[in-house]
């Protein structure tokens, strides 16, 4: 029999690893790098954002990659962030990527700034470029096929090349002749490559604090269980209508994997039979209106339920239970700022003496968004459910959502 002391020590450590993994999901710094907690698939990213231009400066590329990067960690993603990369940063990010998307399930790559296209070649542009003439390009800037390269050599199952940078060739007056925007590349097996808009074409700048391109990206990555293809398809069909066509993102696609950036598995979605949660006793049950992080929360201790307290099911009772009033969770501020959107999926028992026990949250939100749907959910009013003509204990699902649109 092991001695009490050495029982105590490891509920420490283990007391402390938990709050270590609490400190580490609510990081709003987009620059570490986060490896989930709980995914099995590694998913590993490297996000670039370009600014700070000597010639000719940007105003969203960085604020886009900070969002960009701060939701692919929420994701799931282990994140390599950069921003107003030069030359050697670029190039050293770019071969981290690939030596880190060795064995992983999914590679990614975004880049926001400066991309020339010099006959046919794509070519990324860091901030300390000097470029004088057209033959300058090829030496003082980052080959978009040297990034496919690296990407190719992780040999992860999915991967997805992001470039968000078809805006106007800052270096167009030095060239023999330019074409606007990026050339269309081809996609090498396993691969998406996305552009911000057609080959040959340039962005259409946001008036907010983020690009278009970017600001719509993030909408349908947060969606949950919406595969690349419908993704980026529901991402062309809004930038064409902000910009009223004027811009049209694109895409290549050799995928032979299928992917959805919020991947909600059924058995996070699988519906009890409990009923009382938002659309229980209805088709749509099990379906999510807004996404939830892939990690499961750590659920709320238990609390003690008397041992006359039976717990039944719906398909236990006379009707299903039926929920009165069930408060709206609030926003809390950090979760408004960082603009996370999703769902708190919260299972509780609805006792026969009308009171609200062993609450425990099954899916979670970050910046104490979980914590704001638990308190809503101790406020429950219900109808009791009757089985037998008395009043009986009910398991039930209940959802909370926060959403910012």
């Amino acid at each position: 029999m092991r001695h009490p002391k050495y029982l105590s020590l490891v509920f420490v450590v283990l007391a402390l690893l938990a709050l270590t993994s609490t400190y580490h999901a609510q990081d709003p710094n987009p620059q570490s790098v986060l490896a989930p907690t709980v995914r099995t698939d590694k998913r590993i990213a490297l996000v670039i954002g370009n600014n700070a231009y000597a010639s000719a400066p940007l105003k969203t590329p960085v604020n886009d990659a900070a969002k960009i990067a701060r939701l692919l960690r929420i994701l799931g993603f282990e994140v390599i962030y950069r921003e107003n990369q030069d030359q050697n940063g670029m190039t050293r990010s770019i071969s981290e990527l690939g030596a880190s998307s060795e064995g992983a399930k999914v590679s990614l790559f975004y880049y926001g700034g400066h991309g020339i296209q010099v006959k046919g070649i794509n070519y990324l542009v860091p901030v300390d470029a000097k470029i004088e003439k057209e033959e300058d390009v090829e030496h003082q800037t980052v080959s978009a096929a040297f990034v496919l390269a690296q990407m190719q050599s992780g040999n992860s199952e999915v991967k997805l090349l992001i470039l968000d940078a078809s805006h106007d060739n800052p270096f167009a007056s030095r060239f023999h002749a330019t074409t606007n925007g990026l050339a269309q590349m081809a996609a090498p097996p396993g691969t998406l490559i996305a552009y911000a808009t057609s080959p040959g074409s340039v962005t259409i700048d946001g008036i907010d604090e983020n690009g278009i391109y970017a600001q719509e990206l993030m909408k349908v990555m947060r969606t949950p269980n919406l595969s690349i293809e419908n993704a980026f398809s529901r991402l062309r069909i809004s930038v064409q209508t902000l910009t009223n066509n004027k811009q049209t993102p694109w895409e290549v696609s050799a995928l032979t994997e299928k992917f959805s950036f919020w991947k909600l598995e059924p058995q996070d979605w699988a519906d009890s039979g409990t009923g009382g949660g938002i659309g229980s006793g209805s088709g749509d049950s099990t379906i999510p209106k807004s996404p939830t992080p892939p990690s499961k929360s750590r659920p709320e201790k238990e609390s003690t339920v008397s041992k006359n307290d039976r717990i039944y099911s719906a398909k236990e009772v006379d009707e299903p239970v039926q929920i009165l009033a069930k408060p709206k969770a609030h926003y809390t501020e950090q979760g408004r700022q960082n603009q996370i959107q999703g769902t708190v999926k919260i299972r509780s028992v609805l006792s026969a003496d009308g009171t609200v026990k062993n609450i425990i949250a099954i899916t979670s939100l970050p910046y104490g968004l979980t914590e704001k749907a638990i308190e809503a959910a101790r406020q429950i009013k219900f109808r009791p459910a009757i089985k037998n003509g008395s009043s009986v204990s009910v398991s039930v699902l209940v959802e909370y959502g926060f959403s910012i649109y």
